[in-house]
């Protein structure tokens, strides 16, 4: 009878569906070889499976459905608010969409200011003040998208985030990755309850029963 629920935890690790964990939106120009690349790297190696547009998207594929798609299938977004994120119109579009999904679907969103001040941001002044002032001249005709990425950043900045202040790039990565296992792990259900689990198996055997997707993702990545 002993057995039956570590044959059960088996059958279950089995069919863990290959989702994504976290969905990384960042503006390539400022961090993709530097902060975005090095948090991606450090998540990926933490055994978190991580959708980053310039490695998750086929050539050819539609990057707006390929990217409904990836935030679909994720738990987090971390939203990387850099100098020049607000320039960029993909990133934007995601922002809005992450938002969107955060209201309809539970998707957990957050903030990641790097070397951007975070009421930069929410008033949109200095380098998010100039690229709203081009958005509205070269979107005249399209002010309705202008007002969306408006109201995603206000919504986007009005959560809980982490600003990297002074600290070191890689004690903050080290810090947002604590953060997102913390996140993942609270989310995950608890497949076996404590009392079928017999308190004679190892502690890392009744760790795998009671967080079965969480080891499964380790094992996978």
């Amino acid at each position: 009878m002993a057995l039956y629920p570590f044959i059960t935890l088996l059958v279950l690790l089995s069919s863990v569906p290959p989702n994504d964990d976290v969905f990384l939106s960042f503006r390539d120009k400022d961090s993709s070889g530097s902060f975005a690349g090095h948090l991606y790297k450090a998540l990926i190696r933490a055994g978190i499976h991580t959708f980053k547009y310039d490695k998750g998207i086929r050539r050819g594929e539609n990057m707006t459905l390929a990217v409904g798609r990836a935030l679909n299938k994720s738990k987090i977004s971390m939203i990387v608010f850099s100098e020049n994120y607000a320039s960029s119109t993909r990133c934007l579009n995601e922002l809005v969409t992450i938002m969107e999904r955060r209201r309809t679907s539970g998707l957990v969103a957050i903030p990641i200011f790097y070397k951007v001040d975070p009421a930069e941001v929410e008033d949109r002044t200095k380098r998010y003040g100039e690229a709203f002032a081009k958005h509205e001249e070269r979107f005249k005709e399209q002010v309705y998208r202008v007002k969306q990425w408006r109201a995603a950043l206000k919504e986007a900045t009005s959560l809980a985030g982490m600003v990297l202040h002074d600290r070191s790039e890689t004690e903050f990565i080290q810090m947002v990755v604590k953060k997102v296992e913390k996140r993942l792990n609270s989310t995950l259900p608890k497949v076996l309850p404590a009392q079928s689990v017999p308190s004679y198996w190892p502690i890392n055997l009744r760790n795998l029963a009671y967080h079965p997707f969480s080891v499964a993702r380790e094992l996978k990545y």
